[in-house]
């Protein structure tokens, strides 16, 4: 692959992901400087209750929906004309707003006995039932975000995700430090920012479709798409299902604990989550108008993009400690000890992304649920076995082995299905560095904080410099790096 194209390549999947992960970061800080909010007007307890609502979110928007979104992305790419396009969206989205509307007047209706069997400590009315139609509005934003994303528009995709998530915050705010609800605040906030949003959700989708249904193509879609719903039901069993184990073995406080532990793990999968976003389409496109080329191009940029990720890993790993001890609650303290695993885990989470799309890309989706159905069931056996003995932190190793076979698994059947050279050595030095550094930190002691971030920033240098000292880096991105300082030096001097 030409240097020229390899850095075209680049360019366009940062800008993309820079602008996706722009929205999602955005949220992100802002939720940051609100814990110290929410851990002084939320109690663990409420913590606990929120997170098992969000588990059961996550869950129900699976089931009311059954993963027919997965189905915009490659349906969008088949043959046609732009109208028999409109109509295949219309069809999609017809069926999602249809079956989750009609799944969620059920599960209103008739839901209360399933659910008391489900929670032990969460009442149905209020807290289920305003996570049931939370959960409506959720499937209704889901089309007009696929279609930005397909359609490789990430500003307006962006601009709804902020939207969303600043009314969102907003009213949580209201609810829960000015009217003083606490748990049901929450949640209630989450309620009134869906229903709010449902307007322009629907405007954008009924700009991007055509309000029909084709009974023939449904066979397809539901073809393509139900595959996904095993697949997403053990992925929420891998990454949301310790939640409802929990609850089992430990007190509600303590969910509470782990809850804030995983949220500041999961900062490496939002930003894989935002470069995966810009990477799927990309994926699609290339292989469609390049076929011949495309393997090499998508190897080169799978190193970038494992780089970018380790560096974001090694940030969380590294400082998480500090941060937690920085803006929570002493009752929240010890939610760190969670964070390192969880944090580890996600890394493995984003590279499952790269070669996941493969199976997407060929249509073979019925390899996935064999995949998350492994990895869940090792996920969840682990939880059993462990939590008994050593509490939450339990929760998070065994979600890190079961992301861990999703891992292995995921990249021997892509390879058999769409065969990539990846670059192996480069990738080994990378990881490997990257581990041994995160290990390094985790000997630090726990001494002052100033003290603390300086210890673990010295150890941060040591990547980079160990990435070079290797021989990571090729003579040409190198040479491009250098070019880069030059021309920062240079507009340094103008300045």
């Amino acid at each position: 692959m030409s240097r020229s194209g390899s850095f075209s390549d680049i360019k366009s999947l940062a800008g993309k992901s820079v602008i996706y992960g722009f929205g999602s970061m955005l949220l992100k800080i802002i939720g940051f400087f609100l814990i110290p909010i929410y851990t002084r007007y939320l109690t663990s307890a409420d913590f606990g209750t929120v997170a098992l609502a969000g588990s059961l979110t996550a869950i129900l928007s699976i089931l009311f929906a059954l993963e027919l979104r997965g189905a915009i992305n490659y349906f969008y790419y088949q043959p046609g004309s732009p109208e028999e396009r409109l109509s295949r969206n219309g069809t999609i989205w017809l069926t999602m707003v249809g079956l989750a509307l009609i799944l969620a007047l059920v599960a209103d209706r008739l839901g209360q006995p399933l659910f008391a069997l489900v929670f032990q400590s969460v009442p149905f009315d209020p807290y289920v039932r305003l996570v049931i139609w939370t959960t409506f509005f959720v499937v209704l934003g889901q089309f007009p975000q696929l279609i930005f994303q397909v359609r490789e528009k990430p500003l307006p995709y962006v601009a709804l995700l902020v939207s969303n998530a600043v009314l969102t915050i907003g009213l949580v705010i209201y609810f829960v430090v000015f009217r003083g609800l606490g748990a049901y605040g929450y949640l209630l906030g989450l309620f009134f920012a869906g229903a709010l949003m449902a307007l322009p959700y629907v405007l954008v989708a009924l700009r991007n479709l055509r309000l029909t249904m084709q009974w023939g193509l449904l066979i397809p879609i539901l073809l393509y798409s139900l595959p996904l719903v095993p697949h997403s039901l053990s992925s929420w069993l891998l990454e949301l299902s310790d939640r409802f184990i929990l609850e089992k073995f430990v007190p509600l406080a303590e969910i509470g604990i782990y809850s804030l532990g995983y949220q500041f793990g999961s900062i490496v999968n939002l930003v894989a989550s935002a470069m995966n976003t810009a990477w799927v389409p990309f994926v699609f496109r290339i292989v469609e108008q390049t076929p011949h080329k495309a393997a090499a191009r998508i190897s080169r940029l799978s190193t970038y993009f494992v780089l970018v990720l380790t560096l974001v890993f090694l940030g969380v790993g590294l400082y998480v400690r500090e941060v937690n001890l920085l803006v929570t609650s002493e009752a929240f303290y010890p939610a760190y000890r969670v964070a390192y695993w969880v944090a580890l885990g996600q890394l493995l989470q984003g590279l499952y992304y790269i070669p996941v799309n493969f199976l997407f890309l060929r249509n073979q989706t019925n390899y996935i649920p064999i995949i998350t159905i492994s990895s869940a069931a090792v996920d969840i056996i682990l939880n059993l076995l462990l939590l008994p003995r050593y509490g939450m932190i339990a929760a998070a190793w065994a979600g890190l082995v079961g992301k861990m076979v999703m891992l292995v698994c995921v990249l021997w059947i892509s390879q058999k299905v769409y065969p990539i050279q990846y670059e192996n050595a480069r990738l080994g030095k990378l990881l490997g560095l990257a581990l041994a550094v995160f290990g390094a930190g985790l000997l630090v002691p726990q001494v002052s904080l100033p003290l603390g971030f300086a210890l673990k920033t010295g150890i941060l240098f040591i990547f980079p410099a160990g990435l070079l000292g290797f021989g990571f880096f090729q003579p040409e991105e190198l040479q491009a790096m250098r070019a880069g300082l030059a021309r920062l030096a240079g507009k340094g001097g103008a300045a």
